[in-house]
């Protein structure tokens, strides 16, 4: 993910050629007239949609107590709830019993 946010002009001729094809930024050519630089940056963006679209399901566009715009993306994978926050008051049984029932 991290190379993602690399600027192309950064990467060494190599590493930039591996990215051009793994992302099979070839395909955009005939929209930047040959220019594979700009081909590879447009083959980056789309690529961090693709995975923007991925990971999130849908966003929520409220109001907030100003008057400004708050957005909530709903993630769309699920977190098991073994794995999730304590804050959740997700603990065993055997952890809440031991705090007397001080998180149940």
């Amino acid at each position: 993910m991290s190379i993602l946010d690399t600027d192309v002009k950064d990467l060494n001729e190599e590493k930039r050629d591996n990215l051009y094809t793994a992302l099979e930024a070839g395909r955009f050519l005939d929209k930047f007239h040959g220019d594979r630089l700009a081909a590879l940056r447009w083959a980056i963006l789309e690529e961090k949609r693709r995975t923007v679209r991925a990971l999130v399901s849908d966003v929520l566009v409220v109001k907030g107590k100003n008057g400004e715009k708050i957005i909530v993306p709903h993630l769309a994978l699920a977190i098991p709830r073994e794995y999730a926050s304590l804050a959740y008051s997700d603990q065993s049984l055997e952890y809440v019993e031991s705090l007397g029932g001080a998180l149940a």
